[in-house]
């Protein structure tokens, strides 16, 4: 089956005609199998048009109901940290957000910056942290890729590109990059009370055991977990997507505002 979607999506990258019967397809599919989501299948059908991305509508690269999730907040001032830049940097900074982005891809790097030449970047620290090669003979599971032109590649130095800051320093950390099961590990500590954390793509199998575990951790344990914060489920469909749908997971972490700030010696918050 996956080879046949292949072959079909081969075809329609190449063929305009093949590309609208693709597009009427699957959309029809979607809706059908899923009425509660038919509200979306006009901006889905518009986004499938030539030209259309995530750059170039400034959004994030995201399920519908994660991008309406995301909508429901104001950014001006709050501090993202994401894995993986694109539409969402172009997002959060329109809406005046401080932006931490880390990307491997020193061509994309370009292209972003190319992008915001003629912005207002100063909201926005693009930072490029490209694959390493590891040692051989040595475990680089934790910090491997499952994509094939990543085999023997370390992405270490950008998965721990976080660990250069404060705990609780984030009020938002996008996991939507490379080795993403690591970067989870990685991030939790990192997000402020009442802060979020997002992770794209959760369907994928190879995540299926690190989501898990986190979920399932203790507060307290050896290592940290989500089982205290609230959970988002936001799959549905995404936008520009071949595959009509996929699966974003949030969580929320709790905590009050007055845990955001060190506190004075007399337990005012400072």
């Amino acid at each position: 089956m996956s080879k046949l979607r292949d072959i079909i999506n081969r075809a329609a990258r190449n063929s305009a005609l093949v590309c609208r019967l693709h597009v009427k397809r699957s959309g029809q599919r979607l809706f059908e199998t899923n009425p509660q989501w038919k509200h979306y299948s006009q901006d889905w059908y518009a986004s499938r048009q030539p030209g259309r991305s995530s750059l170039s509508d400034r959004r994030p690269w995201l399920t519908y109901p994660a991008i309406e999730w995301l909508d429901k907040t104001d950014w001006a001032g709050k501090r993202i940290f994401e894995w993986g830049g694109g539409g969402s940097t172009l997002y959060f900074i329109d809406r005046g957000a401080i932006v931490t982005t880390i990307e491997h891809d020193p061509d994309w790097v370009e292209h972003l910056r190319r992008l915001t030449a003629c912005d207002d970047t100063q909201a926005m620290d693009l930072n490029l942290i490209e694959p390493t090669e590891t040692i051989r003979g040595a475990d680089s599971s934790a910090f491997g890729s499952s994509k094939a032109q990543y085999q023997g590649a370390s992405f270490e130095k950008y998965v721990r590109a976080i660990d250069a800051f404060s705990d609780k320093t984030f009020d938002l950390v996008v996991v939507d990059g490379r080795c993403r099961s690591a970067c989870l590990q990685h991030a939790i500590a990192k997000v402020r009370p009442q802060g979020s954390l997002i992770f794209d793509n959760a369907e994928r199998p190879e995540y299926n055991e690190a989501i898990a575990e986190y979920r399932e951790a203790i507060a307290g344990a050896r290592t940290e977990g989500l089982s205290a914060w609230t959970h988002h489920d936001l799959s549905g469909p995404t936008p520009y997507l071949w595959d009509a749908m996929s699966t974003t997971l949030a969580w929320t972490r709790p905590g009050s505002v007055l845990d955001r700030h060190e506190l004075a010696p007399d337990g005012s918050a400072t």
